[in-house]
């Protein structure tokens, strides 16, 4: 197998270095080149995937406190410490309440996907 070599000709004409590069690949090279971009691809779906997740934060903060508004964190099994400086809040009936509707919401669509 020969390996031709190209010289790369760059906007005003032949590279004053000469550089040279084989015009054929070896295999390692290719994979090298497959394992780049595939990364390349990982990293956008990763990008992409951060992106949702802001969204998916943002739109469970507005949720959070359009749910506040109307008393949803003021359940009598939610409790709420605090002195002169400091508060601590433990919101068990809501939290145990969201859980519920979140598994509800989570299963009918588990259900209808099947």
């Amino acid at each position: 197998c020969r390996s031709f070599m190209v010289v790369l000709l760059g906007p005003a004409g032949p590279s004053s270095r000469g550089t040279t590069y084989p015009k054929t690949r070896t295999k390692r090279q290719s994979l090298v080149n497959a394992h780049r971009q595939s990364r390349w691809l990982t990293e956008m779906q990763f990008g992409k995937w951060l992106v949702a997740a802001g969204a998916v934060i943002i739109a469970i903060g507005v949720l959070v406190i359009l749910l506040g508004k109307i008393g949803l964190f003021r359940l009598p099994g939610d409790f709420s410490f605090g002195g002169r400086n400091w508060r601590v809040y433990f919101p068990l009936a809501s939290s145990l309440l969201l859980s519920l509707l979140l598994t509800l919401v989570l299963w009918v669509i588990h259900h209808f996907r099947r």
